[in-house]
């Protein structure tokens, strides 16, 4: 897919860009939405993906299918979801397909708000997560349910948590009952500066994991 307007981060490829706006696109199990490459031959890295400016609102994507771009989402470094303005980031039952590089990448920062994946397929990409996410002032990150194979590197490169909301609940993250393989499945990094009631920020458990090399 060629950018006619030669703009964006890649000046050849399209690219859909979040700025000062929201994204949201909820299709259903029978009529998904689709974000892919025109070309009747499809390649990877037809088109950039979706570019995720430092100023952003909410993503919510349900029910989508997207493939062929060179990333799942980019975010410019310190893109800043803010729980005050009721900003979130949710991608559920939806199928992320041949990227060639990370499904994830750069620095998000969540700020008393959520970042959940769960129900969704990710399939043949580099790493999930690459860069580091920050989590703070009681935001919630849940990876729960999901499918990742074919992965080329890193499950999770590093995710920082400090910090409590304004009721005392600190930053927490859980990953449970994802289906993870390929080449290599590890998690980098994750630190905590807090802890919950119940004496947990982070939790990991009930997945399959499955290294290739």
């Amino acid at each position: 897919i060629s950018d006619d307007q030669s703009a964006g981060q890649d000046i050849n490829r399209s690219e859909i860009v979040i700025n000062n706006g929201s994204l949201i696109a909820i299709g259903t199990e029978s009529d998904s939405i689709w974000f892919t490459s025109n070309s009747a031959d499809p390649n990877l890295a037809d088109w950039y993906g979706f570019r995720v400016a430092s100023q952003v609102g909410v993503i919510d994507l349900q029910y989508v299918s997207a493939s062929y771009m060179s990333y799942g989402f980019r975010f410019d470094n310190y893109t800043y979801f803010y729980g005050s303005q009721d900003d979130y980031l949710n991608v559920s039952h939806s199928h992320f397909r041949d990227i060639t590089s990370h499904m994830f990448s750069n620095k998000p920062y969540f700020t008393t708000c959520s970042w959940t994946l769960a129900n969704n397929i990710f399939s043949r990409f580099s790493m999930f997560s690459n860069g580091t996410v920050y989590a703070q002032t009681g935001a919630v990150v849940t990876i729960d349910n999901n499918v990742l194979e074919d992965m080329g590197n890193y499950f999770i490169d590093y995710i920082n948590l400090a910090g409590s909301d304004n009721d005392g609940s600190p930053s927490r993250i859980s990953i449970t009952n994802n289906n993870i393989s390929g080449y290599n499945t590890g998690v980098q990094n994750i630190t905590s500066t807090d802890q919950t009631e119940d004496g947990y920020a982070i939790i990991i458990k009930d997945n399959i994991v499955t290294p290739s090399y």
